[in-house]
């Protein structure tokens, strides 16, 4: 059975062999390290609410009445189209903030969207009801905005293209990966055990994410406002 590395894997094999003593040679245990990699992207990407690799997004989000507006996934690096309220935003009015995701409009705000309840003074109660509830359910979703953010992951690293692609993910980010595959091949089984002490003889086992490591992922941990 061939397994790949998943298109949000944020090592290598041959950086995680390094990590933990494997001879780079030794392909015998590929395959369950490569379901360990994946399993350990999608956890700390899962922790931090976002993804991390390169790619285009679109999100859509509520207008807040300010000139910013923060974009789900960062850094960003180019802005394709803007949209609110059906309205195509000239994209030389925006500044962009990279590293935070935020986008700056210095010849406006960014609208909160209309009163929806005045508009629809004039029709029966049940069509005003029915309406409202299904603005509440798109939670009044009046921005789109597409957009390239991310990092190069360290797989997607080719110095041999052209032009070269060098790998841009924080070292930290990758290292959170090695250490959380390091406890799951080491412990495999036991992982998700928690601490028992006896007489005699202890056993200490990691429970989901050590704190040694959400401590490192909480600097890329993305807020969610509900």
């Amino acid at each position: 059975m061939t397994i790949a590395l998943s298109a949000n894997a944020l090592t290598t094999l041959a950086n995680l062999k390094m990590y933990i003593g494997l001879d780079l040679a030794d392909t015998s245990q590929d395959t369950l390290l490569t379901i360990l990699v994946n399993s350990a992207s999608q956890r700390v990407a899962d922790y931090c609410n976002r993804d991390f690799a390169l790619q285009q997004y679109t999100d859509n989000l509520v207008g807040n009445n300010r000139q910013t507006i923060t974009l789900k996934h960062y850094p960003v690096m180019s802005l394709i189209s803007v949209t609110m309220d059906d309205n195509v935003i000239d994209l030389t009015d925006i500044d962009i903030d990279s590293e935070e995701g935020q986008l700056f409009d210095a010849a406006s705000i960014w609208d909160q969207p209309g009163n929806l309840q005045n508009s629809l003074a004039q029709f029966p109660s049940d069509f005003q009801i029915a309406m409202l509830s299904a603005e509440a359910n798109l939670q009044k979703r009046n921005i789109f905005i597409t957009y390239t953010a991310g990092y190069v992951l360290p797989k997607d690293d080719s110095p041999a293209a052209t032009p070269p692609v060098a790998r841009t993910l924080p070292w930290s980010l990758e290292e959170a990966v090695w250490q959380l595959v390091s406890i799951n091949y080491n412990m495999r089984g036991a992982e998700h055990t928690e601490v028992e002490a006896y007489t005699g003889w202890r056993t200490h086992y990691v429970k989901d994410i050590p704190v040694w490591i959400t401590d490192k992922l909480d600097k890329y941990r993305q807020v969610i406002v509900t």
